[in-house]
């Protein structure tokens, strides 16, 4: 089965900014909001949703309830592909988190005319998520999975991409790193260097190194 979640280092932006920033790039993509519902803690102090929610099909609306309830899960819809994906934030101590969980399969495999090989729409709203949060990495894959309420380590992660640990095997997967974090030069020789042929690679001219095994560097916009 392939993976579902989308987990980010912690974003910089609060939630009503992040919902602001992407109201038109996952507009473009089709990408609506349906419905919002709460965040919490569960009887083992582990985030989850609560199951509440409300219609919420308005970016004005729902940039208004993140001001006044930033413990937010948000149901989306992508049209185009005819699947749901939910933004998940909320707040730990000393920080804030935010993530993703695709829904059931067809936004992961969609293609169109604008959006082909299969994978590049996904990087699209990745990369419109990452720049929207002014997060320094994101990452999908099936290391990533058990992480929907956690964070990624930028530090971490690019070890991984330098001891050929980061793409060990062949399933889906996407990551963006921000070229503040690591120049051009570094990321080719570490593809080079462990031989990593599969391996897609691009820089969007949002400021991302975009890595993935499945799209070519599609989206990079």
């Amino acid at each position: 089965m392939d993976p579902t979640t989308i987990v980010l280092s912690p974003p910089r932006n609060p939630p009503a900014t992040v919902i602001r920033n992407l109201a038109e790039p996952w507009s473009a993509l089709g990408i609506l909001p349906r419905a919002v519902g709460k965040l919490g803690p569960d009887e083992d102090g582990e985030m989850s949703f609560t199951g509440i929610t409300a219609e919420c099909r308005d970016w004005e609306a729902l940039q208004t309830r993140a001001d006044s309830d930033p413990m937010q899960a948000v149901h989306f819809h992508s049209v185009p592909a005819k699947d749901d994906l939910y933004l998940y934030q909320w707040a730990v101590q000393g920080g804030r988190r935010i993530s993703v969980e695709l829904g059931r399969g067809k936004l992961r495999y969609f293609t169109s005319d604008e959006f082909e090989p299969v994978g590049r729409y996904q990087v699209a709203l990745m990369l419109a998520l990452v720049a929207a949060a002014d997060a320094d990495v994101c990452a999908y894959g099936k290391d990533y999975e058990k992480e929907l309420f956690g964070t990624v380590d930028p530090r971490l992660l690019i070890e991984k991409l330098r001891a050929g640990k980061l793409l060990t095997q062949w399933t889906p997967a996407v990551f963006l790193i921000s070229t503040k974090l690591i120049e051009q030069a570094d990321v080719e020789a570490a593809i080079k260097g462990n031989d990593a042929w599969h391996l897609k690679y691009a820089i969007s001219t949002t400021g991302y190194h975009v890595l993935s095994q499945y799209a070519r560097g599609g989206g990079a916009r």
